[in-house]
């Protein structure tokens, strides 16, 4: 009976193996493509396809009702806040679809010129299909300093 179970277990690795080398292709091909929007510009970054604002930008998308997504940790978000704005430091395509539609706006912003994080999440929402995309590059430190309103 040994014998007739190793051609069914070495078709059953091999297509494990198919599948897992796929699916594994597919991931990183996606992370490729979502990391090849974002570029390095001076301290900060640049995000191909989305809308870079400054926080005079943010008030008018802010005063419009658009939805703000902030990239930072708990921790920080908790000590202050755009108004609002939700936390989503681990971004998937199924939490941010349950706040906002593919052609809906969207801002992202974090702990300024320098945070990566909200670059990453713009390029991530741009992957998956999202058009109105907006990086707030300033982020939270720009908001503060401008005066706007702000939640704890």
């Amino acid at each position: 009976m040994h014998t007739t179970m190793r051609p069914f277990t070495t078709f059953f690795s091999i297509v494990s193996l198919a599948v897992y080398l796929t699916v594994g292709t597919t991931t990183e091909a996606a992370e490729v493509k979502y990391r090849d929007l974002i570029t390095k510009e001076g301290i900060g970054f640049n995000v191909d396809g989305a809308v870079k604002v400054d926080a005079a930008g943010a008030k008018a998308l802010f005063d419009r009702g658009v939805v703000f997504i902030d990239s930072r940790r708990s921790d920080p978000y908790f000590s202050g806040h755009i108004p609002g704005a939700t936390n989503l430091i681990r971004l998937t395509k199924k939490r941010l679809s349950k706040l906002v539609g593919l052609d809906q706006e969207v801002a992202f912003y974090c702990a300024g010129e320098d945070c990566e994080l909200s670059a990453n999440a713009c390029a991530k929402a741009l992957t998956w299909g999202y058009t109105k995309v907006y990086y707030f590059a300033g982020g939270y430190p720009a908001w503060k300093a401008a005066g706007y309103p702000v939640d704890w």
